[in-house]
């Protein structure tokens, strides 16, 4: 009996289905699992806040890629593929409502789960512009949702890093 190879790739789509740009998750999660565009060997999972969630989801992937909405200053709705070590580097480069949790996750799980920590990990992020309301994403974070999508693609495909949609 041979081993279970693990998934090559795990999409974590972060953010609430309720605030505004940051459903943008939630909008890639619906587009990439309605897709017939990934690898079967990728898993795609919806996780509202992410930290002690991501754990229980990792299986030693290759590559995780998590997609969240970001305050980084830039124009809203661009869309930055960023390595996770310099996420957990830069605070300002975190995703928004969920930096207390996702790089300790990722930290907790290198040391206590090694095994099931992904080689590479790398986040999609969209620039939110509002994130104080509930309600629909802004129209440039809805804009951007293909453009993430066409990103998360790319990655698990093997697409060279830093990829690029465009």
């Amino acid at each position: 009996m041979t081993a279970e190879r693990p998934p090559r790739a795990l999409v974590a789509c972060i953010g609430s289905s309720l605030v505004s740009d940051d459903r943008v998750g939630e909008a890639v999660y619906r587009r990439l699992t309605a897709s017939a565009r990934l690898p079967a060997t990728t898993r795609v999972v919806q996780l509202g806040v992410g930290g002690t969630d991501l754990v229980e989801e990792l299986r030693a992937e290759e590559l995780l890629v998590v997609v969240d909405a970001l305050r980084v200053g830039a124009p809203p709705g661009s869309v930055h593929v960023i390595d996770w070590s310099q996420v957990e580097e830069a605070p300002t480069a975190r995703p928004l409502a969920h930096d207390v949790g996702l790089p300790q996750a990722l930290e907790l799980t290198r040391a206590l789960y090694p095994e099931r920590a992904p080689r590479r990990s790398l986040l999609v992020g969209v620039q939110g512009r509002c994130f104080d309301r509930i309600g629909e994403m802004s129209s440039e974070v809805a804009a951007a949702v293909d453009e993430a999508v066409e990103t998360v693609i790319g990655l698990v495909e093997g697409g060279v890093w830093p990829y690029s949609a465009k």
